[in-house]
């Protein structure tokens, strides 16, 4: 499906339906809203919808994303939010320019995350955060989405932000237990969200700091 304006409004109705719109908010306030609760100024990497953008406007952030579809973009600025074309290999930022960032499942769909870490690292000032997703699935136990390009494990993950110069690296599941949870019913998928999401998702976050010197 080409990334025109029709997919990125069949994407936001899907993800804010009435009966799954609190659900959405909860696991992004609990996985990425929370971590990064000292940062102000934040830049959502890989934007996509906005949907992310949109929790994080409603806990008192600024909030910024980028996205490399002018599509995206264009949706997002119709909301009435701020976002640029770019890609993540090349921000279109300056250096130590946001308090954090954050990416949702974007990392396995790169062919260079070496570069996309460090353009991460660069963006945000001393003593910032990150918080990125990431699926950890292996293609030979569940092919779950042919844009993916590679699978990390919590080793790999580590390795590579601590390569990029990032600290105090941590990893733990996300509450979020599979992508179909979004379009169960509400009064299911926030008890399956809470109680075993941590142990069945297919989904890890990484949270980490630039160092402060």
């Amino acid at each position: 499906m080409p990334y025109d304006k029709k997919y990125f409004e069949e994407m936001d109705l899907k993800n804010f339906n009435d009966s799954n719109k609190r659900f959405f908010a909860k696991v992004v306030e609990h996985d990425l809203v929370k971590p990064l609760e000292d940062c102000h100024k934040v830049l959502d990497c890989g934007c996509g919808t906005g949907n992310k953008m949109n929790v994080f406007l409603a806990n008192g952030k600024d909030v910024e994303g980028f996205d490399f579809s002018p599509a995206a973009i264009k949706f997002v600025k119709s909301k009435g939010m701020k976002g640029f074309v770019s890609s993540i290999y090349d921000i279109d930022a300056k250096k130590n320019s946001y308090d954090g960032c954050y990416a949702w499942c974007v990392l396995e769909h790169l062919d260079k995350p070496k570069k996309a870490v460090s353009e991460m690292f660069r963006v945000i000032k001393p003593g910032g955060k990150i918080a990125v997703s990431t699926e950890i699935y292996s293609k030979d136990f569940f092919e779950r989405d042919k844009t993916h390009v590679q699978y990390y494990t919590f080793e790999s993950a580590k390795k590579l932000f601590e390569e990029a110069g990032f600290i105090n690296v941590k990893i733990r599941k996300s509450h979020y237990p599979f992508k179909g949870a979004i379009y169960m019913p509400h009064f299911i998928s926030l008890p399956i969200s809470y109680f075993i999401g941590s142990i069945i998702s297919s989904i890890i976050i990484i949270y980490a700091e630039k160092p402060s010197k």
